[in-house]
């Protein structure tokens, strides 16, 4: 029995290393014929601030890190930028996730929004700055409301589908059930 939390918490990270894997294959995966009107929402993005809000204790900062610099890597953007941005957000949602309270989901979701937005325009301010190619603002501002409006349906899926919830009190283990 001594092995049942060494496997809980394995379970979490195991777990969000396959979600965030689907996600940077899929997105490899060349599925439309063709560019289309809107760009899709940064799934990686919402599973990540998704979860650490609920569960921090299971997503270490070297494995956002790792995954975040590995679909820099993969979908070819400059290397390092956005995954420091996505660590950086992590970290300042990581110390604003309280035990035992739970803000309304529409509170997480215009945070979510506030914090989308601020990376997405630190992102084009250091690409500019660095003289780095990089799209328009507008156009990289395009893909901010469809992630936003992706972010409940990741938080749904996460906590009825994964069971990762918030933990209410300090006694409480994974899923939140007594340890």
């Amino acid at each position: 029995m001594a092995s049942a939390p060494l496997t809980r918490s394995l379970f979490g990270p195991g777990l969000y290393l396959a979600l965030t894997g689907t996600m940077i294959v899929a997105r490899l995966v060349p599925l439309s014929p063709g560019p289309g009107a809107w760009p899709g929402p940064d799934l990686l993005l919402c599973l990540t601030i998704a979860w650490v809000l609920r569960r921090p204790d299971l997503l270490p900062v070297g494995l956002v890190a790792a995954v975040a610099l590995m679909s820099d890597l993969l979908l070819q953007r400059p290397p390092g930028l956005w995954a420091a941005l996505i660590v950086l957000a992590t970290e300042y949602m990581r110390g604003r996730s309280q035990p035992g309270q739970e803000p309304s989901l529409t509170g997480e979701v215009a945070l979510f929004a506030a914090l989308c937005t601020a990376l997405v325009c630190a992102n084009w301010l250091l690409l500019a700055l660095f003289m780095v190619p990089h799209p328009p603002l507008l156009s990289l501002l395009a893909q901010v409301p469809v992630t936003v409006l992706a972010y409940p349906l990741v938080v749904l899926v996460l906590v009825q589908l994964f069971g990762i919830r918030r933990v209410a009190e300090a006694g409480r283990g994974f899923g939140g059930r007594r340890i």
